[in-house]
C-alpha cells in the first residue's frame, strides 16, 4: 500500500502541474475498474457480511463508490487542484476499509497462534509437516523449515527430532492410525480456504474448511 501511495501521488502531482489541460483518460479507465470492482462487491456482498462482518463489507462499499465519484469527476472536469487531493483522499479510505476486512479474515488464519505455540514447545528442536496444503508461511513463526507431504503416513523416516508437528485438513484424521508413532490432535481451526473472492465465487462449496494441528511423538532409536 505505501508504494502504490507513492504512485498515485506522483501521478496526480504530474496532472495538478500540467498547464494545457488534456483528456483525463487515466482517470476514466480508472473510474472504469472502480465500476467493475464495486459491481463485484455489490454482487459478493451478502457472502462476505455473513463470512466476515457486514460493517466491513459496507465500509469497502461505501470507500469504492466514493473513489469512483472522484474519478468520474476527475475524468469530465477540468478542475485541477482540488480532485487530486479528493482522489488521494478516497484511495486511502479504501485502503483503511481493505485493512478493517483483512483483520476480519485473519480470524480464520490458525497459522500465526500456531506458530508462536510450535515455538514454544520445540526450543529443542522440532520437525514440521504439513499434508497435501500449501503451508510454507508456517516456517515464519516456527523458524525452521516445513517438508509438504502428500500423505501423513510419509511422515515415517523424514524426523530427525523427538518431537514433529503435522498441519492437515481434519477431514483426513483418520490417516493418522497409519503412522507406526503417538499422534495427537492439539487443535482445530476453521481455515478460509483460499481467498475470499475465490470463495465467493465457488457457491457450491463450503468457504471454510477445518484445519488440525497434529504432534507427534518420536520414538527413540
Amino acid at each position: 500500500l505505501p508504494a502504490v501511495s507513492i504512485l498515485v501521488a506522483e501521478r496526480l502531482d504530474c496532472e495538478a502541474s500540467g498547464e494545457a489541460p488534456r483528456p483525463r483518460l487515466a482517470w476514466a479507465l480508472a473510474a472504469l475498474v472502480s465500476v467493475v470492482a464495486l459491481v463485484i462487491l455489490l454482487w459478493i456482498s451478502g457472502f462476505l457480511s455473513k463470512l466476515l462482518s457486514g460493517d466491513a463489507v459496507a465500509a469497502l462499499v461505501i470507500a469504492t463508490a466514493i473513489l469512483l465519484a472522484a474519478l468520474v469527476l476527475g475524468a469530465w472536469t477540468r478542475e485541477r487542484s482540488r480532485l487530486p487531493f479528493a482522489v488521494a483522499l478516497t484511495c486511502g479510505i479504501c485502503f483503511l476499509a481493505l485493512e478493517r476486512l483483512d483483520e476480519r479474515i485473519n480470524r480464520y488464519d490458525p497459522i500465526p497462534e500456531w506458530g508462536e505455540r510450535i515455538r514454544r514447545e520445540c526450543v529443542d528442536g522440532c520437525d514440521g509437516f504439513y499434508v497435501s496444503l500449501n503451508m510454507g508461511q508456517q516456517e515464519y513463526y516456527t523458524r525452521f523449515n516445513w517438508v509438504p507431504l502428500g500423505q501423513p503416513q510419509e511422515v515415517v523416516g523424514r524426523t530427525r527430532h523427538r518431537k514433529a508437528f503435522m498441519i492437515m485438513d481434519s477431514a483426513s484424521e483418520p490417516l493418522l492410525s497409519q503412522i507406526p508413532m503417538r499422534t495427537e490432535v492439539v487443535d482445530r481451526r476453521p481455515w478460509l480456504a483460499g481467498n475470499w473472492i475465490s470463495a465467493a465465487w465457488k457457491k457450491d462449496k463450503p468457504a471454510l474448511e477445518s484445519l488440525s494441528l497434529v504432534r507427534i511423538d518420536v520414538p527413540q532409536k
